[in-house]
């Protein structure tokens, strides 16, 4: 089976656009979401939230893979890999993002202008291991972040696979086209030439019997 009926190809580069696509969405939710309401992201510790957001990650994964036709069963792991993909490096992105850009209100004064000048990229790079520390914090702390994951990773997976079981269930349906005999051509006779029998095949004259006189 070829790349391009497998849909392999197409999967894989799909799937990465929709990784990044998803990865960007779940850390914009999470550098926004001061800017909705409070109940929204503060309801239950905010694990409804990050839940929502890997959710809509898994979906545009998963949704973005299933347009390719995809049959090959590689694609089913990496749709997986994708969809946990979006949804841990969102959070970790955004985390990081928040934390080097956090208001000036969030500090004691002059605190900010020493510590904190802002989202640069010298502050990402120092927020960036706190924001990956949390997916190693126990797992009484940090079950809901591998929950969401888990969740963004499931969703892809399924929605993938049972595409994949579906196109080569009708592909093994169809019965294969019987090939087609080639009829012998005819032969070639000029026009109006006459249909000729062909000639019966006559022995060869053998050299040492003695020539055929009439004689009875």
């Amino acid at each position: 089976m070829s790349h391009k009926r497998s849909g392999l190809l197409p999967g894989l580069i799909i799937g990465l656009i929709a990784m990044l696509l998803g990865m960007a969405g779940v850390g914009a939710g999470i550098l926004f979401a001061p800017l909705l309401p409070s109940i929204v992201y503060t309801f239950a510790h905010g694990i409804p939230y990050v839940v929502a957001l890997a959710i809509v990650a898994g979906l545009l994964v998963g949704r973005a893979m299933t347009l390719v036709r995809p049959r090959a069963r590689t694609l089913i792991p990496l749709a997986a890999l994708y969809g946990a993909g979006a949804s841990a490096l969102g959070l970790i992105g955004g985390s990081a993002v928040q934390e080097a850009s956090l208001p000036a209100a969030a500090f004691p004064a002059g605190a900010r202008a020493a510590s904190y000048p802002g989202l640069t990229l010298d502050t990402f790079m120092e927020a960036l291991p706190r924001a990956i520390a949390i997916f190693r914090a126990p797992v009484e702390l940090s079950w809901p972040l591998w929950a969401s994951v888990a969740v963004s990773a499931l969703l892809p997976l399924t929605l993938v696979a049972r595409r994949v079981r579906r196109l080569r269930r009708a592909d093994a349906s169809v019965p294969a086209r019987p090939t087609a005999r080639k009829e012998p051509e005819p032969e070639y006779r000029a026009p109006f030439e006459p249909l000729q029998a062909a000639k019966p095949a006559t022995a060869p004259p053998n050299l040492f019997s003695p020539p055929d006189r009439g004689e009875a």
